[in-house]
């Protein structure tokens, strides 16, 4: 019974349990496989840190009624954060450290965790 390499197609010689005829079949198969989970990573990465620059910027200025208009220009994508909580009874949404909660009033307020 002959067995091929995972990676390149050639018949595999040695051991019974041998899935690649190389180190660089090995590496190369590997590396490929994790390519597009690295791709989806780092676009998902991509997003979280432009949100959490958005709520710093936001956080640090004195306008006074910041709403979710204002986020959506800034390119703030509300689909992603990182965690979130409850706190007397309202949502907190976090990238990373810096937090946002909707108030009554339509604005937002901005939460920055110590860590």
């Amino acid at each position: 019974m002959s067995r091929n390499c995972k990676d390149c197609g050639v018949e595999v010689v040695g051991r019974s349990d041998k899935l690649f005829c190389s180190d660089a079949c090995r590496s190369n198969y590997h590396n490929r496989r994790l390519a597009a989970e690295k791709k989806k990573i780092y676009k998902v990465d991509r997003i979280l840190k432009r949100n959490r620059r958005v709520l710093q910027e936001l956080s640090l200025e004195t306008i006074k009624l910041n709403d979710k208009e204002e986020l959506s220009k800034r390119g703030f994508d509300f689909s992603y954060y990182t965690h979130s909580k409850k706190e007397n009874g309202h949502s907190i949404y976090y990238c990373y450290d810096i937090g946002y909660k909707m108030r009554e009033d339509g604005g937002l307020s901005f939460i920055v965790d110590q860590l």
